[in-house]
């Protein structure tokens, strides 16, 4: 099965199956991160998302209420050059609803926005990308995102390329990550109401191959189709018969 550790680059990877200790229904305190330990805490109760067991593929996700919920890593969301891969269910994609956020103002958020999914970079006035398919709502899917400072941008939505672009835009270095909302501090905004199952981010945009790694594991693991999936090759065996 392939893994994301199969790419090179690989910079914060959040897996709710990485959760332990809990049952379903259960306040999530700390969601482990798997590559660098970079976990995503919350301490307030109210803030904290509920961990729900079997809901992809057998898997559990953590779930978001849409009105405060949010954790905080101190992975990185602006850095210079980045894909990041996301399998999430919203429930309501109105307005605009963060997967990814982009910690405080300087960082790169990844959201959901009524009928696309967008990159914004916040600093002080919001720096807006956007894909060009319809997200759909109550639906297990796998949304992927890459960004490099003052360059290029691209979207792709089970592997099928969904949007690119040129921007000016250079991050501001050293910005903390927010899980299921756009900013970590204060009040907060676009809070996301629905499931994560999986967030995956590098340090680069990566290639074509590179992509189809990582979605043929989110394909593997979670049974979500993608269109470049890259399984291996199959092995046709060939028997020899020895006569006398």
């Amino acid at each position: 099965m392939a893994s994301p550790t199969d790419v090179a680059g690989l910079n914060a990877w959040f897996k709710a199956d990485a959760i332990t200790g809990l049952v379903d229904g259960d306040p999530v305190s700390t969601w482990v991160e798997s590559q660098s330990a970079a976990n995503a805490t919350q301490g307030t109760a109210a803030k904290k998302p509920v961990y729900k067991t079997a809901q992809v593929n057998s898997l559990p996700a953590v779930r978001f209420d849409g009105v405060d919920d949010v954790m905080t890593s101190t992975a990185s969301s602006s850095l210079t050059a980045t894909t990041v891969f996301v399998v999430a269910k919203v429930t309501a994609a109105t307005v605009g609803r963060a997967l990814r956020g982009a910690g405080n103002d300087g960082g790169l958020e990844f959201r959901i926005n009524a009928t696309d999914f967008q990159q914004v970079v916040r600093q002080n006035v919001a720096d807006v990308s956007s894909s060009t398919s319809t997200v759909t709502e109550d639906a297990w899917q796998s949304w992927t995102t890459s960004f490099a400072n003052a360059s290029t941008y691209a979207f792709y939505a089970g592997g099928t390329a969904n949007g690119t672009g040129t921007h000016a835009v250079t991050l501001t270095a050293a910005q903390t990550t927010a899980l299921g909302a756009g900013l970590t501090g204060g009040a907060g905004f676009d809070f996301m109401v629905g499931d994560i199952a999986e967030i995956i981010v590098y340090d680069s945009v990566l290639s074509a191959g590179d992509r189809a790694t990582v979605h043929t594991y989110i394909q593997d693991k979670y049974g979500i189709t993608v269109s470049d999936y890259a399984g291996a090759p199959r092995v046709t065996y060939q028997h020899a018969v020895q006569i006398g």
